[in-house]
This record gives C-alpha cells, structure tokens and sequence, in this order.
C-alpha cells in the first residue's frame, strides 16, 4: 500500500515543526548523552580582526576552532555547565572567559592585547549565558 502525499507531507511537516520548537543551539551527545551547545564570536585586538588565532574549551574536552580572516570562530560541542574558554595567537596575549553555557544563543568576544612572547592576560569576570 503506497502512502499518499499528503500523508508524506503531514508527517514531514510535522518533523519540521518538532525540530523548529526545539532549543536551535543545542546537540544531544552520542547515544542521546548531555546536551552540547554552540558558541561564536569574534577574536580581535581593538578594531582589528585577528585571523588564526584559536579559542578552545579549557580542561580536555577537545573542543577548539581557529578564527577566519574576520577574526570569526564558530566552536561546536561545548558541554553544558561552567567552563573556560581560552583564545590566544601568535603575538600576542592570552585571554580566558569562563562562561556557563545553557540553553541560550552565545556569542563571546576575545580582546587580545600584543604582548612579547610567555607573558598572559586574563580577560574580564565571568560572564553567565543562560
């Protein structure tokens, strides 16, 4: 018996409507683990854009990513909770945010001061983002 197409679509209309009702920034973990999110923004010193730099996840967890010529990262799979962020390149300072990441649409700016060579910047008081 072939399914007709409004049948199809009624039920692919409503695979649509669960997914837009749930949290957009969000990923179950593998085998359906904690919940992960998302966090962008941008890495510069002033005005200027600082392209290659990386901002990761503090503590093991493998989460990083590298910032495009705009001085843009996009970090996927960060864990759910409190946690460190660290954003550094060659040049200059590096700069730490701690951040508890929940249900929300983030976005984290670095700041990164030149700086010579082994010497670090912490940057501002944690930030709450739920």
């Amino acid at each position: 018996m072939k399914a007709s197409p409004r049948i199809v679509l009624g039920f692919l209309g409503m695979a649509l409507i669960q997914l837009g009702c749930s949290d957009s920034n969000s990923v179950t973990g593998p085998e359906g683990g904690k919940r992960t999110y998302s966090i962008s923004g941008t890495v510069a010193s002033g005005d200027s854009p600082i392209g290659g730099a990386t901002v990761e996840v503090v503590g093991g967890q493998g989460v990083s990513a590298s910032t495009n010529f705009w001085g843009e990262y996009n970090l996927v799979g960060v864990p759910a909770g409190t946690v460190r962020l660290a954003a550094r390149a060659s040049g200059y300072g590096e700069a730490t945010r701690q951040v508890t990441v929940g249900p929300s649409v983030y976005e984290v700016d670095f700041d990164l001061v030149r700086q010579a060579a082994g010497t670090t910047r912490s940057s501002p008081p944690p930030l709450r983002l739920d």
